[in-house]
Protein backbone atom coordinates (compact mmCIF):
# COMPACT_ATOMS: atom_id res chain seq x y z
CA UNK A 1 0.00 0.00 0.00
CA UNK A 2 1.92 3.41 -0.95
CA UNK A 3 0.82 6.53 0.99
CA UNK A 4 2.16 9.67 -0.12
CA UNK A 5 3.71 11.88 2.36
CA UNK A 6 5.88 13.99 0.46
CA UNK A 7 3.51 15.83 -1.56
CA UNK A 8 1.34 18.82 0.20
CA UNK A 9 -0.23 20.25 -3.22
CA UNK A 10 -2.88 18.13 -5.69
CA UNK A 11 -3.16 15.84 -2.84
CA UNK A 12 -6.67 13.79 -3.59
CA UNK A 13 -8.35 11.81 -0.02
CA UNK A 14 -9.47 8.55 -1.70
CA UNK A 15 -9.20 6.35 1.29
CA UNK A 16 -11.33 4.93 3.74
CA UNK A 17 -9.61 6.72 6.78
CA UNK A 18 -9.65 10.08 5.31
CA UNK A 19 -12.24 10.44 2.61
CA UNK A 20 -15.64 12.67 2.36
CA UNK A 21 -18.51 10.64 1.45
CA UNK A 22 -22.29 10.46 2.04
CA UNK A 23 -22.24 6.79 2.10
CA UNK A 24 -20.09 6.20 5.56
CA UNK A 25 -23.15 8.34 7.30
CA UNK A 26 -23.74 5.92 9.51
CA UNK A 27 -20.28 3.90 8.99
CA UNK A 28 -18.68 6.73 11.12
CA UNK A 29 -20.61 6.27 14.07
CA UNK A 30 -21.21 2.69 14.38
CA UNK A 31 -17.74 1.52 15.53
CA UNK A 32 -18.31 3.44 18.97
CA UNK A 33 -21.95 3.31 19.29
CA UNK A 34 -23.90 0.70 16.70
CA UNK A 35 -27.33 0.54 18.83
CA UNK A 36 -27.65 4.52 18.38
CA UNK A 37 -31.08 5.29 17.00
CA UNK A 38 -30.20 7.53 14.13
CA UNK A 39 -34.04 7.21 12.66
CA UNK A 40 -37.44 7.01 13.56
CA UNK A 41 -40.13 6.71 10.58
CA UNK A 42 -43.23 7.44 11.62
CA UNK A 43 -46.46 5.08 10.24
CA UNK A 44 -46.61 5.04 6.76
CA UNK A 45 -42.91 5.59 6.19
CA UNK A 46 -41.78 2.86 5.98
CA UNK A 47 -42.03 -0.49 3.81
CA UNK A 48 -40.87 -2.87 6.49
CA UNK A 49 -41.80 -2.57 10.41
CA UNK A 50 -38.13 -3.64 11.12
CA UNK A 51 -36.83 -0.50 9.97
CA UNK A 52 -39.45 1.76 11.82
CA UNK A 53 -36.79 2.07 14.18
CA UNK A 54 -33.23 2.44 12.83
CA UNK A 55 -29.96 1.89 14.70
CA UNK A 56 -26.31 3.05 13.33
CA UNK A 57 -25.00 -0.64 12.83
CA UNK A 58 -28.93 -1.52 11.00
CA UNK A 59 -28.63 1.31 8.79
CA UNK A 60 -24.99 0.70 7.61
CA UNK A 61 -25.96 -2.73 7.21
CA UNK A 62 -29.16 -2.10 5.15
CA UNK A 63 -27.02 0.79 3.01
CA UNK A 64 -24.55 -1.84 2.19
CA UNK A 65 -26.43 -4.87 1.38
CA UNK A 66 -28.47 -1.94 -1.07
CA UNK A 67 -24.80 -1.33 -2.38
CA UNK A 68 -23.95 -4.61 -3.40
CA UNK A 69 -27.49 -5.15 -4.31
CA UNK A 70 -27.12 -2.10 -7.32
CA UNK A 71 -23.49 -3.62 -7.86
CA UNK A 72 -25.29 -6.66 -8.43
CA UNK A 73 -27.89 -5.30 -10.89
CA UNK A 74 -25.13 -3.86 -13.35
CA UNK A 75 -25.20 -0.61 -12.02
CA UNK A 76 -22.00 1.03 -12.42
CA UNK A 77 -19.46 4.04 -10.34
CA UNK A 78 -20.27 7.11 -12.46
CA UNK A 79 -23.86 6.14 -13.25
CA UNK A 80 -27.52 7.52 -11.97
CA UNK A 81 -30.21 5.95 -10.88
CA UNK A 82 -33.13 8.27 -10.57
CA UNK A 83 -35.85 7.89 -7.75
CA UNK A 84 -39.73 8.39 -7.56
CA UNK A 85 -40.43 8.35 -3.96
CA UNK A 86 -41.66 10.24 -0.80
CA UNK A 87 -40.19 10.21 2.31
CA UNK A 88 -39.67 6.78 3.75
CA UNK A 89 -36.66 4.90 5.96
CA UNK A 90 -36.01 2.88 2.99
CA UNK A 91 -35.82 5.59 0.58
CA UNK A 92 -32.67 6.70 2.72
CA UNK A 93 -31.35 3.97 2.62
CA UNK A 94 -31.43 3.87 -0.86
CA UNK A 95 -29.56 7.56 -1.21
CA UNK A 96 -26.86 6.22 1.41
CA UNK A 97 -26.90 2.82 -0.07
CA UNK A 98 -26.51 4.01 -3.78
CA UNK A 99 -23.60 6.84 -2.18
CA UNK A 100 -21.39 3.79 -1.14
CA UNK A 101 -21.69 2.22 -4.67
CA UNK A 102 -20.23 5.17 -6.18
CA UNK A 103 -23.74 6.12 -7.64
CA UNK A 104 -25.12 9.86 -8.14
CA UNK A 105 -28.91 9.54 -7.25
CA UNK A 106 -31.26 12.11 -9.26
CA UNK A 107 -34.25 12.08 -7.20
CA UNK A 108 -37.79 13.40 -8.51
CA UNK A 109 -40.17 15.19 -7.33
CA UNK A 110 -43.61 12.96 -7.67
CA UNK A 111 -45.54 16.19 -8.08
CA UNK A 112 -44.03 17.01 -11.22
CA UNK A 113 -46.10 16.19 -14.22
CA UNK A 114 -45.34 12.58 -16.76
CA UNK A 115 -44.15 15.42 -19.14
CA UNK A 116 -41.32 17.43 -17.20
CA UNK A 117 -40.52 14.16 -15.58
CA UNK A 118 -39.95 12.46 -18.97
CA UNK A 119 -37.76 15.62 -20.09
CA UNK A 120 -35.67 15.02 -16.97
CA UNK A 121 -35.42 11.13 -17.34
CA UNK A 122 -33.97 12.13 -21.09
CA UNK A 123 -31.37 14.55 -19.38
CA UNK A 124 -30.64 12.05 -17.11
CA UNK A 125 -30.10 9.18 -18.94
CA UNK A 126 -30.31 6.60 -15.59
CA UNK A 127 -28.63 3.43 -15.93
CA UNK A 128 -31.96 2.63 -13.51
CA UNK A 129 -35.00 3.81 -11.35
CA UNK A 130 -36.77 3.09 -8.20
CA UNK A 131 -39.98 4.15 -7.17
CA UNK A 132 -42.43 3.88 -4.21
CA UNK A 133 -45.18 2.03 -5.23
CA UNK A 134 -47.51 4.72 -4.78
CA UNK A 135 -45.67 5.57 -7.86
CA UNK A 136 -44.68 2.42 -9.45
CA UNK A 137 -46.76 1.80 -12.54
CA UNK A 138 -45.97 5.68 -13.71
CA UNK A 139 -42.47 5.30 -13.33
CA UNK A 140 -42.99 1.96 -15.76
CA UNK A 141 -45.12 4.13 -17.94
CA UNK A 142 -42.71 6.59 -18.26
CA UNK A 143 -39.73 4.77 -19.02
CA UNK A 144 -41.69 2.24 -21.03
CA UNK A 145 -40.41 3.56 -24.12
CA UNK A 146 -36.70 2.78 -23.21
CA UNK A 147 -34.32 0.40 -21.86
CA UNK A 148 -34.27 1.84 -18.46
CA UNK A 149 -35.28 -1.04 -16.03
CA UNK A 150 -36.83 0.07 -13.02
CA UNK A 151 -35.09 -2.35 -10.28
CA UNK A 152 -37.62 -1.98 -7.39
CA UNK A 153 -40.16 -0.66 -5.82
CA UNK A 154 -40.53 0.77 -1.94
CA UNK A 155 -43.66 -0.82 -0.83
CA UNK A 156 -45.57 1.57 1.22
CA UNK A 157 -49.09 1.31 -0.34
CA UNK A 158 -50.61 -1.88 -1.16
CA UNK A 159 -50.44 -1.40 -4.91
CA UNK A 160 -49.95 -4.61 -6.96
CA UNK A 161 -47.13 -4.00 -8.50
CA UNK A 162 -44.93 -7.07 -10.10
CA UNK A 163 -41.61 -5.44 -8.66
CA UNK A 164 -39.77 -6.44 -5.79
CA UNK A 165 -39.89 -5.07 -2.57
CA UNK A 166 -36.75 -3.13 -1.09
CA UNK A 167 -36.46 -5.97 1.18
CA UNK A 168 -36.57 -8.71 -1.18
CA UNK A 169 -33.92 -6.58 -3.32
CA UNK A 170 -31.39 -6.86 -0.66
CA UNK A 171 -32.39 -10.19 0.70
CA UNK A 172 -29.43 -11.90 -0.71
CA UNK A 173 -27.22 -8.89 -0.60
CA UNK A 174 -23.79 -9.19 1.09
CA UNK A 175 -23.62 -6.63 3.97
CA UNK A 176 -19.66 -6.17 3.47
CA UNK A 177 -18.75 -2.41 2.38
CA UNK A 178 -18.41 -2.51 -0.88
CA UNK A 179 -14.75 -1.64 -2.31
CA UNK A 180 -15.45 1.76 -4.41
CA UNK A 181 -12.84 4.55 -4.45
CA UNK A 182 -15.11 7.59 -3.68
CA UNK A 183 -14.01 11.22 -3.77
CA UNK A 184 -15.52 14.13 -1.57
CA UNK A 185 -15.69 16.02 -5.10
CA UNK A 186 -17.70 13.27 -6.94
CA UNK A 187 -20.96 13.96 -7.63
CA UNK A 188 -23.16 11.47 -5.36
CA UNK A 189 -26.66 13.84 -5.86
CA UNK A 190 -28.60 15.52 -8.38
CA UNK A 191 -31.56 18.08 -6.97
CA UNK A 192 -33.77 19.69 -9.40
CA UNK A 193 -35.03 22.86 -8.96
CA UNK A 194 -37.20 25.10 -10.96
CA UNK A 195 -35.14 27.59 -13.12
CA UNK A 196 -35.58 30.21 -16.24
CA UNK A 197 -36.39 27.50 -18.91
CA UNK A 198 -39.49 25.43 -18.90
CA UNK A 199 -37.68 22.28 -17.63
CA UNK A 200 -35.79 22.30 -14.42
CA UNK A 201 -32.45 21.96 -13.73
CA UNK A 202 -30.03 19.03 -12.17
CA UNK A 203 -28.19 20.49 -9.54
CA UNK A 204 -24.81 18.81 -9.07
CA UNK A 205 -24.14 17.90 -5.47
CA UNK A 206 -21.44 16.59 -4.28
CA UNK A 207 -20.79 15.02 -0.78
CA UNK A 208 -18.66 17.40 0.22
CA UNK A 209 -20.98 20.07 -0.49
CA UNK A 210 -23.44 17.84 1.38
CA UNK A 211 -21.49 17.30 4.30
CA UNK A 212 -20.91 21.28 4.43
CA UNK A 213 -24.38 22.24 4.29
CA UNK A 214 -25.34 19.26 6.66
CA UNK A 215 -22.68 21.00 9.33
CA UNK A 216 -23.79 24.73 8.98
CA UNK A 217 -27.35 23.44 10.45
CA UNK A 218 -25.29 22.58 14.06
CA UNK A 219 -26.35 25.57 16.14
CA UNK A 220 -29.57 25.07 15.01
CA UNK A 221 -30.72 21.89 16.77
CA UNK A 222 -28.43 22.32 19.35
CA UNK A 223 -30.31 25.75 21.15
CA UNK A 224 -31.64 24.98 24.39
CA UNK A 225 -30.71 21.45 24.83
CA UNK A 226 -27.80 20.00 27.38
CA UNK A 227 -26.15 16.72 25.34
CA UNK A 228 -26.03 15.94 22.01
CA UNK A 229 -27.75 12.90 22.54
CA UNK A 230 -31.16 15.29 23.33
CA UNK A 231 -31.01 15.96 19.81
CA UNK A 232 -33.70 14.97 17.80
CA UNK A 233 -35.37 16.74 14.74
CA UNK A 234 -38.30 15.91 13.76
CA UNK A 235 -39.76 16.68 9.77
CA UNK A 236 -42.41 15.58 7.63
CA UNK A 237 -41.90 18.05 4.54
CA UNK A 238 -40.22 16.36 1.34
CA UNK A 239 -36.59 15.34 2.47
CA UNK A 240 -35.71 12.67 -0.53
CA UNK A 241 -36.01 15.00 -3.55
CA UNK A 242 -35.67 18.54 -1.48
CA UNK A 243 -32.49 19.79 0.22
CA UNK A 244 -34.15 18.93 3.42
CA UNK A 245 -32.13 16.01 3.79
CA UNK A 246 -29.58 18.47 4.75
CA UNK A 247 -30.92 18.60 8.16
CA UNK A 248 -31.80 15.05 8.77
CA UNK A 249 -27.88 14.27 7.58
CA UNK A 250 -27.09 16.92 9.90
CA UNK A 251 -29.12 15.92 13.16
CA UNK A 252 -27.28 12.34 12.32
CA UNK A 253 -23.76 13.99 12.07
CA UNK A 254 -24.10 15.70 15.12
CA UNK A 255 -25.14 12.93 17.45
CA UNK A 256 -28.89 13.12 17.35
CA UNK A 257 -31.67 10.89 16.20
CA UNK A 258 -34.54 12.02 12.96
CA UNK A 259 -38.42 11.39 12.75
CA UNK A 260 -39.45 11.59 9.59
CA UNK A 261 -43.15 11.27 8.40
CA UNK A 262 -44.21 10.38 4.78
CA UNK A 263 -46.26 13.78 4.22
CA UNK A 264 -46.98 16.95 5.44
CA UNK A 265 -49.88 16.04 8.23
CA UNK A 266 -50.09 18.61 11.13
CA UNK A 267 -51.87 16.18 13.57
CA UNK A 268 -49.39 13.89 13.20
CA UNK A 269 -46.48 15.86 13.54
CA UNK A 270 -47.92 17.01 16.74
CA UNK A 271 -48.37 13.61 18.28
CA UNK A 272 -44.32 13.09 16.91
CA UNK A 273 -43.76 16.18 18.64
CA UNK A 274 -45.39 14.25 21.78
CA UNK A 275 -44.17 10.85 21.78
CA UNK A 276 -40.88 11.55 20.64
CA UNK A 277 -39.77 14.22 22.88
CA UNK A 278 -38.43 16.28 19.75
CA UNK A 279 -36.53 19.12 19.83
CA UNK A 280 -36.27 21.06 16.79
CA UNK A 281 -38.84 21.34 14.14
CA UNK A 282 -38.29 22.04 10.82
CA UNK A 283 -42.03 23.30 9.33
CA UNK A 284 -41.93 24.55 6.60
CA UNK A 285 -43.79 27.84 5.97
CA UNK A 286 -45.83 29.61 8.74
CA UNK A 287 -48.94 28.45 7.34
CA UNK A 288 -48.19 24.71 8.19
CA UNK A 289 -46.58 26.16 11.92
CA UNK A 290 -50.02 27.59 12.42
CA UNK A 291 -51.88 24.56 11.16
CA UNK A 292 -49.24 22.49 14.32
CA UNK A 293 -49.78 24.79 16.36
CA UNK A 294 -54.09 24.87 16.51
CA UNK A 295 -53.23 20.73 17.08
CA UNK A 296 -52.01 21.63 20.35
CA UNK A 297 -54.51 24.29 21.17
CA UNK A 298 -57.37 22.29 20.22
CA UNK A 299 -55.75 18.45 22.46
CA UNK A 300 -54.34 20.28 25.76
CA UNK A 301 -53.22 16.38 26.37
CA UNK A 302 -50.61 16.56 23.46
CA UNK A 303 -46.97 17.80 24.64
CA UNK A 304 -44.64 20.25 23.78
CA UNK A 305 -42.89 20.81 26.76
CA UNK A 306 -39.11 18.97 24.74
CA UNK A 307 -39.26 21.58 21.62
CA UNK A 308 -36.88 24.27 21.68
CA UNK A 309 -36.34 24.98 18.39
CA UNK A 310 -39.14 25.74 15.11
CA UNK A 311 -37.32 26.19 11.59
CA UNK A 312 -39.53 27.87 9.15
CA UNK A 313 -39.33 29.59 5.73
CA UNK A 314 -40.59 30.35 2.19
CA UNK A 315 -42.46 33.86 3.99
CA UNK A 316 -42.21 35.99 7.12
CA UNK A 317 -44.33 34.75 9.98
CA UNK A 318 -46.43 36.88 11.50
CA UNK A 319 -46.87 38.51 14.57
CA UNK A 320 -50.15 36.96 15.71
CA UNK A 321 -48.92 33.71 14.65
CA UNK A 322 -45.81 33.80 16.67
CA UNK A 323 -47.49 35.02 19.57
CA UNK A 324 -49.96 31.71 19.06
CA UNK A 325 -47.16 29.70 18.63
CA UNK A 326 -45.20 30.10 21.72
CA UNK A 327 -49.15 30.32 23.70
CA UNK A 328 -49.27 26.50 22.90
CA UNK A 329 -46.28 25.11 22.07
CA UNK A 330 -44.25 27.19 25.29
CA UNK A 331 -42.88 30.18 25.54
CA UNK A 332 -39.10 28.03 25.92
CA UNK A 333 -39.12 27.85 21.98
CA UNK A 334 -37.07 29.52 19.74
CA UNK A 335 -38.33 30.69 16.38
CA UNK A 336 -35.66 31.14 13.08
CA UNK A 337 -36.45 32.01 9.70
CA UNK A 338 -33.96 30.22 6.92
CA UNK A 339 -33.55 31.30 3.48
CA UNK A 340 -31.04 28.78 0.81
CA UNK A 341 -30.91 27.39 -2.40
CA UNK A 342 -30.56 23.98 -4.13
CA UNK A 343 -27.80 25.69 -5.49
CA UNK A 344 -26.19 26.53 -1.91
CA UNK A 345 -28.26 25.48 1.24
CA UNK A 346 -25.82 26.69 3.49
CA UNK A 347 -28.88 29.57 4.83
CA UNK A 348 -29.32 33.28 5.82
CA UNK A 349 -31.21 32.75 9.29
CA UNK A 350 -32.98 35.41 11.31
CA UNK A 351 -33.76 35.09 14.76
CA UNK A 352 -36.84 36.09 15.77
CA UNK A 353 -36.51 36.01 19.80
CA UNK A 354 -33.50 38.03 19.24
CA UNK A 355 -34.88 40.51 16.65
CA UNK A 356 -38.08 40.66 18.67
CA UNK A 357 -38.80 44.26 18.57
CA UNK A 358 -37.36 44.72 14.75
CA UNK A 359 -39.56 41.57 13.96
CA UNK A 360 -43.07 43.12 15.65
CA UNK A 361 -42.30 46.22 14.16
CA UNK A 362 -41.96 44.98 10.59
CA UNK A 363 -43.62 41.45 9.70
CA UNK A 364 -44.76 40.70 7.64
CA UNK A 365 -44.47 43.53 5.63
CA UNK A 366 -40.67 43.37 5.45
CA UNK A 367 -39.07 39.64 5.27
CA UNK A 368 -35.93 39.43 7.45
CA UNK A 369 -34.01 36.75 6.47
CA UNK A 370 -31.19 37.84 8.86
CA UNK A 371 -27.78 37.17 7.98
CA UNK A 372 -25.85 34.58 6.55
CA UNK A 373 -23.93 31.28 8.43
CA UNK A 374 -20.46 31.44 8.71
CA UNK A 375 -19.52 28.96 5.99
CA UNK A 376 -21.43 31.05 3.58
CA UNK A 377 -19.85 34.71 1.68
CA UNK A 378 -23.01 36.58 1.13
CA UNK A 379 -22.95 39.86 -0.95
CA UNK A 380 -25.34 41.90 -2.01
CA UNK A 381 -24.40 43.20 -5.37
CA UNK A 382 -25.60 46.25 -7.29
CA UNK A 383 -25.86 46.24 -11.40
CA UNK A 384 -22.07 46.62 -11.73
CA UNK A 385 -21.53 43.10 -9.70
CA UNK A 386 -20.16 45.26 -7.42
CA UNK A 387 -21.37 45.22 -3.47
CA UNK A 388 -24.02 47.41 -1.75
CA UNK A 389 -22.50 49.07 1.09
CA UNK A 390 -24.52 48.54 4.36
CA UNK A 391 -26.86 51.33 5.31
CA UNK A 392 -28.03 51.77 1.88
CA UNK A 393 -31.67 51.23 0.85
CA UNK A 394 -30.84 50.20 -2.54
CA UNK A 395 -31.94 46.63 -3.54
CA UNK A 396 -29.36 44.21 -5.40
CA UNK A 397 -28.54 40.50 -6.33
CA UNK A 398 -27.66 37.96 -3.58
CA UNK A 399 -24.44 36.40 -4.73
CA UNK A 400 -22.54 33.85 -2.76
CA UNK A 401 -19.07 31.74 -2.23
CA UNK A 402 -19.38 28.74 -0.22
CA UNK A 403 -17.66 24.95 0.16
CA UNK A 404 -21.35 23.85 0.52
CA UNK A 405 -22.05 25.35 -3.37
CA UNK A 406 -22.72 23.02 -6.39
CA UNK A 407 -20.54 22.33 -8.68
CA UNK A 408 -22.68 23.49 -11.40
CA UNK A 409 -26.24 22.65 -13.29
CA UNK A 410 -26.19 18.67 -15.17
CA UNK A 411 -25.38 19.07 -18.91
CA UNK A 412 -26.36 23.12 -18.82
CA UNK A 413 -22.72 25.09 -19.15
CA UNK A 414 -24.25 27.85 -20.31
CA UNK A 415 -26.50 28.22 -17.63
CA UNK A 416 -23.73 27.55 -15.05
CA UNK A 417 -21.49 30.07 -16.37
CA UNK A 418 -24.18 32.80 -15.94
CA UNK A 419 -25.29 31.66 -13.10
CA UNK A 420 -21.40 31.27 -11.70
CA UNK A 421 -20.38 34.79 -13.64
CA UNK A 422 -17.37 36.97 -12.02
CA UNK A 423 -16.79 33.72 -9.31
CA UNK A 424 -19.93 34.58 -7.34
CA UNK A 425 -23.21 32.22 -7.56
CA UNK A 426 -25.99 34.10 -8.45
CA UNK A 427 -28.98 32.97 -7.08
CA UNK A 428 -31.50 35.81 -8.40
CA UNK A 429 -32.99 37.07 -5.46
CA UNK A 430 -33.34 40.43 -4.82
CA UNK A 431 -31.75 41.53 -1.37
CA UNK A 432 -31.76 44.75 0.58
CA UNK A 433 -29.86 45.53 3.91
CA UNK A 434 -31.80 46.40 6.96
CA UNK A 435 -32.00 47.60 10.36
CA UNK A 436 -29.36 45.83 12.79
CA UNK A 437 -26.91 44.65 10.31
CA UNK A 438 -29.82 42.02 9.42
CA UNK A 439 -30.42 41.40 5.30
CA UNK A 440 -34.24 41.60 3.85
CA UNK A 441 -35.43 39.30 0.99
CA UNK A 442 -36.96 42.20 -1.03
CA UNK A 443 -38.60 39.86 -4.33
CA UNK A 444 -37.07 37.63 -6.46
CA UNK A 445 -35.37 38.37 -9.79
CA UNK A 446 -36.06 34.54 -10.86
CA UNK A 447 -39.17 34.63 -12.76
CA UNK A 448 -40.58 31.80 -10.06
CA UNK A 449 -43.43 31.55 -7.69
CA UNK A 450 -42.99 29.66 -4.34
CA UNK A 451 -46.46 28.24 -3.74
CA UNK A 452 -46.57 25.54 -0.39
CA UNK A 453 -43.04 25.12 -0.50
CA UNK A 454 -43.31 24.30 -4.16
CA UNK A 455 -41.19 26.13 -7.02
CA UNK A 456 -43.05 27.54 -10.03
CA UNK A 457 -41.52 28.43 -13.23
CA UNK A 458 -43.79 30.77 -14.37
CA UNK A 459 -42.60 30.15 -17.65
CA UNK A 460 -43.69 27.33 -18.82
CA UNK A 461 -47.17 27.87 -16.98
CA UNK A 462 -47.59 31.04 -19.15
CA UNK A 463 -46.41 29.02 -22.55
CA UNK A 464 -48.99 26.29 -22.03
CA UNK A 465 -51.63 28.73 -21.26
CA UNK A 466 -50.93 30.64 -24.39
CA UNK A 467 -51.06 27.79 -26.52
CA UNK A 468 -54.79 28.10 -26.34
CA UNK A 469 -55.93 29.91 -29.94
CA UNK A 470 -57.78 32.50 -28.05
CA UNK A 471 -54.93 33.46 -26.03
CA UNK A 472 -52.53 36.36 -26.93
CA UNK A 473 -51.04 36.83 -23.90
CA UNK A 474 -50.25 35.88 -20.43
CA UNK A 475 -48.59 36.69 -17.26
CA UNK A 476 -48.34 33.96 -14.26
CA UNK A 477 -48.02 36.14 -10.97
CA UNK A 478 -47.33 34.60 -7.35
CA UNK A 479 -49.91 36.99 -4.81
CA UNK A 480 -50.37 36.73 -1.02
CA UNK A 481 -52.15 33.94 -0.11
CA UNK A 482 -53.04 32.74 3.73
CA UNK A 483 -52.63 29.21 2.78
CA UNK A 484 -49.89 29.03 0.11
CA UNK A 485 -47.65 31.98 0.92
CA UNK A 486 -48.17 32.52 -2.35
CA UNK A 487 -50.86 31.73 -5.11
CA UNK A 488 -50.36 31.12 -8.82
CA UNK A 489 -52.43 33.26 -10.61
CA UNK A 490 -52.79 33.95 -14.35
CA UNK A 491 -53.20 37.06 -15.73
CA UNK A 492 -54.61 36.35 -19.42
CA UNK A 493 -54.89 38.59 -22.41
CA UNK A 494 -57.30 37.07 -24.89
CA UNK A 495 -57.20 37.93 -29.02
CA UNK A 496 -59.23 40.25 -30.62
CA UNK A 497 -62.83 38.57 -30.95
CA UNK A 498 -61.55 35.61 -29.26
CA UNK A 499 -63.55 33.92 -26.91
CA UNK A 500 -62.13 31.80 -23.74
CA UNK A 501 -63.64 31.09 -20.28
CA UNK A 502 -61.67 30.21 -17.18
CA UNK A 503 -62.46 26.83 -17.13
CA UNK A 504 -61.46 25.86 -20.65
CA UNK A 505 -57.67 27.42 -19.75
CA UNK A 506 -58.10 25.67 -16.27
CA UNK A 507 -58.69 22.22 -18.65
CA UNK A 508 -55.73 22.15 -20.40
CA UNK A 509 -53.66 23.49 -16.91
CA UNK A 510 -55.37 20.13 -15.54
CA UNK A 511 -54.20 18.12 -18.30
CA UNK A 512 -50.28 19.57 -18.86
CA UNK A 513 -49.40 20.94 -15.71
CA UNK A 514 -49.19 19.76 -11.75
CA UNK A 515 -51.43 20.26 -9.33
CA UNK A 516 -49.18 22.98 -7.53
CA UNK A 517 -48.53 24.61 -11.11
CA UNK A 518 -52.30 25.04 -11.56
CA UNK A 519 -53.31 28.72 -11.42
CA UNK A 520 -56.02 28.95 -8.31
CA UNK A 521 -57.17 32.22 -10.40
CA UNK A 522 -57.40 33.42 -13.55
CA UNK A 523 -57.96 37.28 -14.03
CA UNK A 524 -58.91 38.04 -17.68
CA UNK A 525 -57.32 41.74 -18.58
CA UNK A 526 -57.65 43.90 -21.97
CA UNK A 527 -53.65 44.49 -21.64
CA UNK A 528 -50.50 43.78 -19.52
CA UNK A 529 -48.48 46.15 -18.06
CA UNK A 530 -45.42 46.67 -20.31
CA UNK A 531 -42.36 48.25 -20.44
CA UNK A 532 -41.49 49.98 -23.82
CA UNK A 533 -39.36 46.63 -24.98
CA UNK A 534 -42.41 44.76 -24.58
CA UNK A 535 -41.09 43.09 -21.28
CA UNK A 536 -44.85 42.50 -18.71
CA UNK A 537 -43.97 44.85 -15.19
CA UNK A 538 -44.99 42.21 -13.23
CA UNK A 539 -44.52 44.16 -10.10
CA UNK A 540 -47.10 46.14 -11.45
CA UNK A 541 -49.78 43.31 -11.30
CA UNK A 542 -48.40 42.24 -8.36
CA UNK A 543 -49.16 45.92 -6.92
CA UNK A 544 -52.66 46.28 -8.34
CA UNK A 545 -53.86 42.91 -7.29
CA UNK A 546 -52.28 42.01 -4.33
CA UNK A 547 -55.53 41.72 -1.93
CA UNK A 548 -57.27 39.37 -4.53
CA UNK A 549 -57.06 36.39 -2.13
CA UNK A 550 -58.37 38.65 0.76
CA UNK A 551 -61.35 39.86 -1.27
CA UNK A 552 -62.36 36.80 -2.36
CA UNK A 553 -62.68 35.18 1.15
Amino acid sequence: MAIDVNALRGRRNIDRWNRISMGDLFERIKWSDPERKVLTAWEGAYESPENAVLTAARADELANRYANAIRTAGVKEGRIVMMLCENSAEAILVKIGLAKAGVTIAPLNPNLSDEVLGELIELCEPAAMVADSDFANRALRLVADTQVPVLHQIRIAPENVALPTFQEFVANASDAEPEVEIHGDDIWELLFTSGSTSTPKGVMVSHTNTMFAALSFNGIGMIGIDYESDFVMCSFLPIIYHVGDGIVFNTVLSGGRVVIGRRLNPRLIAEAIDKEHVSCLWGGAPQAIDAITTEFEKDPALSSASLRTVIFGWAPMHPQLHAKAHRHLGEQVKFIEIIGQTEVVCAHRFWVEKHHELFLRTAPQENYVGQPHGLLAAKISGPDGAPIAPGSSAVGEAAYRSPALMAGYYKKPEDTREALRGGWFHGGDAFKWGEQGQRILADRFKDIVKTGGENVTCIRVEAILSSHPSVLKTAIVGLPHARWGEAVTAFVVRKSGASVDEKELADIAKQRLAPFEQPKQYVFMDALPETVGGKVQKHVIRNSYSNLYKENK
